[in-house]
């Protein structure tokens, strides 16, 4: 396996995690402010676990800089 093949493969799964996520978030029932007041705490979550996949992804593209063969 190719270092460029893994290296696709993470940025895949890392890419159909995100859209998961992102697929989750649902839009309140109506719109007023008490209802978007509702979607909140998943709206953070959502975005807490946003960056915190991104951190993952640019430290792995920084590893797989220094890598220089996959066995």
């Amino acid at each position: 396996m190719t270092k460029s093949r893994l290296e696709s493969i993470t940025d895949a799964i890392l890419a159909i995690i995100m859209t998961i996520m992102a697929l989750e978030i649902h839009t309140p029932a109506a719109p007023t402010l008490k209802a978007f007041g509702t979607i909140l705490v998943p709206l953070f979550a959502f975005f807490v676990s946003f960056f915190g996949l991104t951190n993952l992804w640019l430290a792995h593209h920084h590893l797989f800089k220094q890598v220089k063969r996959i066995s």
